[in-house]
């Protein structure tokens, strides 16, 4: 097994490195101005239960094994060169902010990092709120997905896939609740008509 094996895909050239890392910066860049800018945010009732916390830890578990799989597991190392699996991952990543971005630009100010309802609550249906019912995240995932595909081991990609959504799954259950309770069966209907994060799978 040869040095380069055991190391994450982008080690292998500055410039790759260069890519993955600035990648990297702008999605943590874009996570913290949202958690900022709910900080600023209308007061409303708060009803996180936790899940914020979940999600904060299931990230964080993600990539801690998602670093540590290439030199412990380079047998899992996705079988291609890194130019390819940085390029690809990468501009997955860059979708997956931009569909995220979108998201939240769809829900403008009822858009909260924390579960959170307001006075004047409603359920919105436009945009990529057409089809999904959180498409704010599907979008993270799908930009930490990729970042696994960049670092370039199979284990890195299931850990950034599975261990968010499994985090998410609280947020939209505890999501859910809170809605229902506001809206009835009209959120009933509204959530029948829509994929909950992954479309034609949940």
């Amino acid at each position: 097994m040869d040095h380069l094996s055991r190391l994450p895909a982008f080690a292998a050239s500055p410039e790759l490195r260069l890519l993955f890392w600035g990648t990297f910066g702008a999605w943590a860049a874009v996570e913290l101005s949202l958690w900022l800018r709910d900080r600023r945010a209308v007061a409303g009732v708060r009803e996180d239960r936790g899940s914020a916390s979940a999600i904060s830890l299931a990230i964080t578990a993600a990539m801690f094994v998602a670093f540590s799989a290439p030199p412990n597991l380079p047998a899992l190392r996705i079988p291609a060169s890194p130019a390819v699996v940085v390029g690809i991952g990468t501009a997955l990543a860059w979708s997956g902010i931009a569909f995220r971005l979108w998201a939240v630009r769809t829900l403008g100010r009822y858009f909260r990092v924390t579960v959170t309802t307001q006075d004047d609550h409603r359920l919105i249906d436009s945009g990529p709120y057409r089809r999904l019912a959180n498409p704010s995240y599907t979008g993270a995932v799908v930009t930490l997905t990729a970042l696994g595909i960049a670092i370039g081991n199979w284990l890195s990609v299931a850990a950034l896939l599975l261990l968010p959504i499994a985090g998410f799954a609280v947020r939209i259950r505890v999501e859910e609740a809170s809605l229902a309770r506001r809206f009835g069966d009209g959120f009933a209907a509204y959530r029948r008509a829509r994929w909950a994060l992954i479309p034609f799978v949940w």
